[in-house]
């Protein structure tokens, strides 16, 4: 169906190609840092459940706030991943999770760009017991949502070296 390449400039930057059935595009994406503070914690990383793998969450802690990139399947068994807000300090973090979606952003869509930011629910991750709670209910006319409590997770990625 297509491919995507990404060539790294340096460790900060780097640009994304795609090609996808006879359309074709490029972006540069630059890394965000959201603090200069250093880490008490560093949760950044893969993390899951050990017995279901396939879903699971990206968690990137920069200084003091940490943000997740939850990535998840809706009622029909399709993938969806969703945008947090950031969260401070460490232990248990609370999160407010939704998913942007736009009919005009994808390779050739017509109209003017617009994205919707769909607020779908919330989860909290306790770091000291390794606990992920999550309370999500997808909208209509998705089906389905996330509700697990005290659910055991497992970082499976080595925590990176990241420039500073």
């Amino acid at each position: 169906m297509g491919e995507i390449e990404v060539n790294f400039h340096n460790e900060r930057e780097a640009t994304v190609s795609w090609q996808l059935h006879d359309k074709s595009g490029s972006e540069d994406i630059h890394w965000q840092q959201f603090s200069y503070e250093p880490e008490q914690e560093n949760y950044t990383g893969m993390w899951t459940r050990e017995d279901a793998p396939g879903w699971g969450t990206a968690i990137t802690t920069i200084g003091e706030k940490t943000v997740i990139t939850p990535y998840l399947y809706d009622g029909d068994g399709e993938p969806r991943w969703l945008s947090s807000d950031i969260a401070l300090g460490t232990g248990t973090l609370h999160f407010n999770l939704g998913f942007f979606t736009s009919q005009t952003l994808c390779p050739g869509c017509g109209g003017n760009p617009s994205v919707e930011f769909i607020k779908v629910g919330e989860m909290n991750f306790d770091f000291n017991n390794q606990t992920w709670h999550s309370d999500l209910s997808w909208p209509a006319p998705l089906s389905g949502g996330w509700h697990l409590s005290g659910t055991e997770i497992i970082r499976i990625s080595d925590v990176p070296i990241r420039p500073r």
